[in-house]
């Protein structure tokens, strides 16, 4: 029998529940993104309990902020894989949709708790594994050789060709012209950069909004002082794209860096931001503590 879904409106989330099942078919994962794949994979290895992605289904007319990743996050739910819990949002706004494997969500009151279940990553992480290995292995002979011609051919036209002066690109979150860019005074200990697409929905706005105020009320010192640093990025700017690919985001985020000398010391993730994004007084009794902790070295 295949898996059946039940969705439970705990007020603040609604959540996917799911019934698993010792057979369960992962062959739609062929059919889903290179993307999704690489997402999946990312979540099994990082041990991480779940993943967000912000935006509505595609194939939902109605729905705001279509985005294919949630489309093919959302087949996977409905192929059983995946469980899903949502944030209830006003509307007009863009959902926000945490992602866990299925039998991995359950409901606790208004937040959902995560209980990995490891049995199906390990079978989800075979099967990528193998769906790799039978990639690799479908390239004919001729192919690899066109290849290796492109290669020396470009490596010879690189060094007979004067290469013009460039600027190093922003390939790396640790690189000072991330820093510089940013515009962070020389004196700065720690950056809290909160991170966001052109489309924001209200949840995105109160992330910005609640953290701000968290600052101000705890650390007005060290912000007059630039000891401590806020800023916001567009991660739709082309100039942070590899930068947003490094790090793994795919939704509004709070990033906070500790600086020293000039350069990046270590960087941590506010990964309970958007659980909080509705109360300015949660929000800021588990952020405080977050920055606190961090600042003085002990994340």
């Amino acid at each position: 029998m295949g898996a059946q879904n039940v969705q439970i409106d705990t007020g603040k989330i609604k959540v996917k529940k799911e019934t698993a099942t010792a057979d369960r078919n992962l062959k739609p994962l062929e059919a889903t993104s290179p993307e999704m794949r690489k997402q999946l994979a990312k979540l099994i290895d990082s041990t991480a309990a779940y993943f967000i992605i912000t935006g509505s289904d595609a194939r939902d007319l109605t729905g705001c902020c279509p985005s294919d990743n949630v489309t093919a996050a959302n087949k996977l739910v409905e192929a059983g894989i995946l469980q899903v819990a949502r944030n209830t949002t006003p509307p007009g706004t863009c959902p926000v949709s945490f992602y866990a494997f299925a039998g991995e969500i359950s409901e606790q009151g208004e937040r959902p708790e995560f209980i990995t279940n490891r049995e199906l990553r390990r079978r989800v992480r075979d099967y990528l594994q193998r769906l790799e290995t039978r990639k690799s292995q479908i390239w004919p002979p001729i192919l690899r050789w066109l290849l290796l011609i492109f290669i020396v051919v470009s490596l010879i036209f690189m060094i007979v060709r004067p290469r013009p002066e460039m600027h190093p690109p922003y390939s790396s979150i640790a690189d000072p012209l991330f820093l510089t860019s940013l515009e962070i005074p020389p004196n700065a200990r720690l950056l809290v950069l909160l991170l966001h697409r052109s489309q924001r929905c209200e949840f995105c706005l109160n992330m910005e909004d609640f953290a701000g105020q968290t600052l101000e009320k705890f650390h007005a010192d060290e912000l007059r002082e630039q000891k401590i640093v806020f800023r916001t990025l567009n991660m739709d700017s082309p100039q942070y794209a590899a930068i947003i690919e490094k790090q793994d985001l795919f939704t509004g985020s709070i990033m906070l860096i500790a600086i020293e000398d000039g350069r990046i010391k270590r960087r941590g993730i506010f990964k309970e931001a958007w659980y909080l994004t509705d109360n300015k007084n949660r929000f800021s009794a588990a952020f405080e503590p977050f920055i606190r902790d961090f600042y003085r070295n002990r994340r």
